[in-house]
C-alpha cells in the first residue's frame, strides 16, 4: 500500500474512533423514512 493512502486511513480511522467516543461530530448523516408497509 502507498505510504500516502496508508496515512488517510490511518486518518479516517482516528476520526471514526474519535466519533464513537463522542469527541468529535461526524460531518455526514443520513435519515431514514420507515417504511410504509
Amino acid at each position: 500500500m502507498k505510504e500516502e493512502l496508508f496515512e488517510e486511513l490511518l486518518e479516517s480511522v482516528k476520526q471514526g474512533d474519535a466519533i464513537l467516543r463522542g469527541e468529535m461530530e461526524p460531518e455526514r448523516s443520513f435519515e431514514f423514512d420507515p417504511p410504509d408497509v
